[in-house]
């Protein structure tokens, strides 16, 4: 006899929705306006980054390449490329930025697929984000509150246009290969393995024991781990304990010593020399930067 999952009994219809395990990040979201001659020096986040013009000329120096982004154009950066931004006209330039992660392996790999990109206005791309965008400008220009309710409507805008992303592009990537669920589940995995020792550096482990833990080799897994996350492992460990850093040094409460203890570094010395390698800037520097930051906003 078949036994029904209490309270189906006698049903008509049954339709579940798929369970659901998300985590997703919005920082530094802002829109900004920049006067002639402005310039922002080279750098790299360890965040997807989208920017969209608003109105004027936004130049864009890549590594290797170079991008004239124009009112309505819309631009997608992976983490880690490097790029320096300049006003390229002579009049004003507006901008909407924002900087986003997401942990969904299919999201990721959708992404890292598509790569750091320009959408020019009134291509399929920019023209099915176009209204999500400028529903996110609205409620970045709106004055901040700390109302549940707001910052929960910011969340649903967010969602709103990680869907449409993510149905776009992947109608862009029809033809690309896609990855098997094994291996998404697989770096998953090893992602969430890496995120837990960050927080509790006393339990890390190499890459190679935790890729072997799975039953991959070395070179396979971590070039798996590189389709769907855009990064070595190795260096997706490097960015996820500066994302723990940066957290931590929010807390005055906490000395730049007691901070690089909670990342796993003895020696405050090396945990300083590690973060101005990641940022060019020390912690304390850091700190400071973001406690102007927070009084200017304040």
């Amino acid at each position: 006899m078949q036994i029904l999952p209490l309270g189906t009994e006698g049903a008509l219809e049954n339709i579940f929705q798929q369970n659901l395990s998300t985590t997703f990040e919005l920082r530094a979201a802002h829109f900004r306006r920049v006067s002639a001659g402005w310039a922002y020096p080279r750098h790299s986040h360890t965040d997807f980054e989208l920017i969209y013009v608003v109105e004027g000329e936004q130049e864009v120096l890549l590594s290797n390449s170079r991008i004239l982004q124009k009112q309505g154009d819309l631009l997608l950066y992976t983490p880690g490329e490097s790029h320096v931004n300049r006003n390229a006209g002579a009049e004003t330039l507006s901008f909407y930025c924002l900087h986003f992660d997401i942990d969904d392996p299919m999201m990721r790999q959708i992404l890292c697929l598509s790569g750091t990109c320009h959408y020019r206005a009134g291509e399929p791309v920019t023209q099915a984000l176009s209204a999500k965008i400028q529903r996110l400008i609205e409620l970045v220009r709106q004055p901040s509150t700390f109302l549940l309710a707001d910052r929960l409507e910011s969340v649903s805008a967010l969602c709103e246009f990680l869907a449409e992303l993510a149905r776009t592009l992947a109608a862009q990537l029809d033809n690309a290969q896609p990855l098997q669920l094994q291996v998404l589940q697989m770096t998953r995995q090893l992602a969430d393995w890496i995120t837990m020792q960050v927080e509790l550096p006393e339990t890390e482990q190499s890459i190679e024991a935790l890729i072997t833990k799975l039953g991959y080799s070395t070179a396979h897994g971590c070039a798996l781990f590189s389709k769907v996350y855009g990064m070595s492992p190795r260096r997706y460990r490097s960015q996820m304990k500066l994302k723990r850093a940066r957290m931590l040094l929010f807390d005055n409460n906490l000395s730049i010593q007691q901070v690089g203890e909670k990342l796993g570094y003895a020696d405050v010395a090396h945990f300083s020399r590690q973060f101005k390698r990641w940022t060019s800037i020390s912690p304390q520097a850091y700190r400071q930067q973001m406690s102007s930051a927070n009084s200017i906003s304040s």
